[in-house]
């Protein structure tokens, strides 16, 4: 029964990962300030998880490693650039996100996210790209 199982939730852990992260950081293209160190970021953590997958399965299980790359590194990619996006803005863009935050989660009938904790929630870089938009348009004379 185990032998059935395992493949089974490793593969929806690669489906999550591909669907619920891979394509965050394929938006990132939109995201101009933050796309050179998604770049970095996304390419430091593939490296990592290769060498990590390539020494726990060894060189010879190809299909292993590209699994774990594929399933590990968008979710690492994506959490990585979310606390450098967190900690490299200041409290203003922070604040500014969190309100963009919750009234989506209000209009979606969702929880908010907490605003005094001290981590990022998941869509911060983009709420953080919707204040910043939001702060320079300038409506059109009438």
């Amino acid at each position: 029964m185990i032998g059935l199982l395992a493949p089974s939730a490793f593969l929806l852990i690669a489906l999550k990962s591909v669907l619920s992260d891979f394509w965050k950081l394929s938006l990132l293209m939109v995201v101009r300030p933050r796309l050179r160190a998604a770049i970095v970021i996304a390419a430091t953590s593939i490296i990592i998880v290769t060498i990590g997958a390539i020494e726990i399965f060894g060189p010879t299980r190809g299909g292993a490693v590209r699994f774990t790359v594929l399933a590990i590194a968008p979710a690492l990619s994506w959490q990585a650039l979310t606390w450098w996006a967190w900690w490299r803005d200041d409290r203003a863009t922070r604040a500014a996100a969190l309100l963009i935050a919750i009234a989506n989660a209000e209009r979606l009938d969702e929880p908010p996210p907490a605003g005094n904790r001290w981590l990022p929630w998941g869509n911060y870089i983009f709420d953080v790209e919707v204040a910043r938009r939001r702060s320079i348009y300038e409506p059109p004379p009438i």
